[in-house]
């Protein structure tokens, strides 16, 4: 399986978790979060993920 195919998998599994399991996975990096801008590219290393992720829920959450 390709790194993209993986990462859409993860990026569907994210947007279909209940919000019930979605503060843990914001927990994960909410230590490291501070009241600074961050860019994509901190963020994607802070949740371990790609930036194209990142970018995708972006245009999602804030269109």
């Amino acid at each position: 399986m390709r790194n993209r195919q993986k990462a859409e998998i993860q990026l569907r599994s994210l947007l279909n978790e209940s919000e019930k399991s979605l503060p843990a996975f914001v927990h994960r990096a909410g230590d490291n979060l501070g009241s600074e801008q961050l860019s994509v590219e901190q963020i994607s290393k802070l949740l371990k993920t790609q930036e194209f992720l990142i970018r995708r829920l972006a245009r999602i959450f804030y269109p």
